[in-house]
């Protein structure tokens, strides 16, 4: 069955809206981008929810969206993922085991993460998110009118886009840099599975924020040298 959902993807400098028709592949029917003022989301955290709403039901009137349903990201910073073997029944030990898995990466209390997985035929993804985190980006999308199915990190969301988009029966194996404000991410899918080649800070004055001194060419070098070591560790 055929249905509609709306994407919102929030960063600290724009907001992306878009509306698709989701079947067995997505087709994009509706997009609008509108920059954010400084400060109003700073790395991820939402700061001023009331001018986010505002603009944001701006957003979704001027495009006359047909849907209420709606996905929000989740900032990578925001997030912690770790990928594990797959193993027979393993999901189904405990939820405890899954936070025990995540809690192993936390200097901070597991009971601020909102624990959730993803399950492959040979890999477990496990996801501990901010629990404010995602309470504020809910809350934000409800007040402006939508009802919010699902809350998915950024490289999550990537690694779907691939697979909508790609043969099932014929996959191939993919690396996406996903170069974005203020965290970008390096996602892998090798035959249709999920893998992960972690986040890195993406300085703000590369697309004119800020006053660093950062360069393309210098980005363009750590790019370079993160993706040689996510290749070496394949």
């Amino acid at each position: 069955m055929t249905k509609r959902t709306l994407g919102i993807h929030l960063e600290d400098y724009r907001i992306i809206c878009v509306e698709a028709k989701v079947k067995n592949s997505v087709v994009v029917e509706k997009i609008a981008t509108t920059e954010l003022p400084r400060g109003i989301v700073t790395d991820g955290i939402i700061v001023e929810p009331a001018s986010i709403v505002e603009i944001l039901t701006e957003m979704l009137s001027k495009i006359e969206v047909s849907t209420d349903r709606a996905i929000v990201n989740i900032p990578s910073n925001l997030v912690q993922i770790k990928c594990i073997p797959t193993e027979k029944d393993y999901i189904t030990i405990a939820d405890d085991q899954l936070s025990w898995e995540i809690s192993q990466h936390h200097n901070e209390s597991i009971l601020d993460f909102e624990i959730s997985h993803y399950t492959f035929p040979t890999t477990t993804v496990l996801v501990g998110a901010r629990r404010a985190a995602l309470a504020g980006r809910a809350q934000v999308l409800e007040h402006a009118g939508l009802l919010v199915t699902s809350a998915d990190p950024d490289p999550i969301a990537v690694f779907n886009l691939i697979s909508l988009t790609t043969s099932s029966k014929t996959p191939i194996n993919t690396m996406i840099i996903d170069v974005q404000t203020p965290f970008s991410q390096i996602v892998l899918s090798a035959k249709n599975e999920f893998g992960y080649g972690g986040s890195f800070f993406t300085p703000p004055e590369l697309f004119g924020y800020g006053s660093g001194q950062r360069t393309w060419r210098e980005f363009g070098e750590d790019l370079l040298a993160s993706t040689k070591m996510v290749i070496k560790s394949l």
